[in-house]
């Protein structure tokens, strides 16, 4: 009889613990979503302001931006628009 109690007791010990274990972990694990929603949250804004900084790197880079700003520094076109053509061109390098 006095060893049935025991037993109850031990299992009822048990079970009290494993609770604490669950609950602990529970709160660990919910704790860690919230951080990771954060993180990710900074991810996909540093993802947008990473693609609209590529399209400014992509507008200024354009040929239209560059003839542009040629102008207003004063560049103009060469007058005489003759091209150039070598009759008889010669090998960079000479084979063996």
């Amino acid at each position: 009889m006095k060893r049935g109690y025991i037993l109850l007791g031990l299992l009822l010990l048990i079970v009290i613990a494993l609770s604490v274990v669950q609950i602990s972990v529970s709160n660990m694990l919910s704790t860690g979503g919230i951080e990771l929603a954060q993180v990710q949250d900074e991810i996909h804004g540093l993802q947008k302001d990473n693609a609209i900084l590529k399209e400014q790197i992509y507008s200024m880079a354009s040929l239209t931006n560059i003839a542009q700003k040629a102008d207003k520094l004063g560049y103009v076109a060469g007058v005489n628009t003759s091209t150039l053509v070598i009759a008889n061109p010669q090998p960079l390098a000479i084979k063996p």
